[in-house]
């Protein structure tokens, strides 16, 4: 005698096989098509067996019968199948599976929250957690760990480019739960500062003092990155700046043009300078 278990548009039917026919004598109600394994429980005439069952492969395996008495045997389902059906309806989720950090400056961080959810009705393990593709990682999900069933934990997703540029990558999310690895795509663009000022050196000439003269200098973003001038830091007696309202910022290819004056105290040559930041 041999026992089948096959796996048919994700229903699981127990044969009794003989050399004349074969009957069916168990069929279990369809099953989630994200479950993968199960254990079945078949009980004929006194025989328990608890095969693990791959329902996207199938398998055969062989039993021996031994009935007590003769007559007709017959299997039925039990109640441990039952309750197996229902462990993993739901999974572990995801606040997003796809996050886009946008633009991030060469040498600055930008960082995306994320959240975990065991939407099924068992807990769930999570072994391992990782982050792939240049410039992104991943904190605060310290594995290996369990969620119970609804729990959520939160973690941080990081990008830091290193060059200029679009940048691809991947969260991976190994578990228990039925689709395991858990896959979340990420994205950014990596962009670079490059800035100049024009000119890079102001000769106001002779100034009678109690007058004054004003020359015009021009910021230059020619980056990728939007530029933001926090501060501007002035050094030398009479010098002073005026129409640049801090902080400001520069787009990328666009300019700022402000002005600087000169206006002596007293006579004498007088040097300065301006710093940015």
């Amino acid at each position: 005698m041999k026992i089948r278990a096959q796996n048919w548009n994700y229903q699981i039917q127990v044969y009794r096989q003989t050399s004349h026919k074969q009957s069916a004598v168990i069929r279990f109600p369809p099953l989630s098509t994200t479950l993968t394994t199960i254990a079945i429980i078949v009980s004929i005439a006194g025989l328990v067996l608890f095969p693990i069952m791959d329902l996207a492969a199938g398998a055969t395996f062989p039993a021996r019968l031994a009935p007590a008495s003769t007559g007709p045997t017959s299997g039925r389902r039990g109640t441990p199948a039952e309750r197996l059906r229902h462990h993993w309806r739901g999974q572990l989720t995801a606040n997003s599976m796809s996050v886009s950090f946008g633009s991030v400056a060469v040498g600055s961080s930008g960082l995306q929250p994320m959240t975990l959810t065991n939407s099924a009705t068992a807990s769930i393990t999570i072994s391992s957690a990782s982050a792939s593709g240049t410039g992104f990682s991943i904190t605060g999900l310290a594995t290996p760990m369990t969620l119970s069933v609804g729990q959520s934990i939160g973690f941080s997703a990081s990008f830091t480019p290193s060059s200029a540029g679009n940048a691809s990558g991947s969260i991976s999310i190994v578990s228990d739960a039925p689709g395991s690895p858990m896959t979340i795509a990420l994205s950014g663009t990596g962009t670079q500062l490059q800035w100049s000022i024009i000119p890079t050196s102001l000769n106001f000439g002779n100034v009678n003092v109690g007058s004054n003269s004003s020359q015009n200098i021009t910021l230059i973003n020619s980056g990728t990155a939007a530029l933001t001038i926090s501060s501007a830091t002035l050094s030398g007696q009479g010098f002073s700046i005026s129409g640049l309202a801090l902080p400001q910022t520069v787009a990328p290819g666009a300019s700022a043009t402000f002005g600087a004056q000169f206006a002596p105290a007293a006579a004498g040559s007088n040097s300065g300078s301006i710093s940015f930041s």
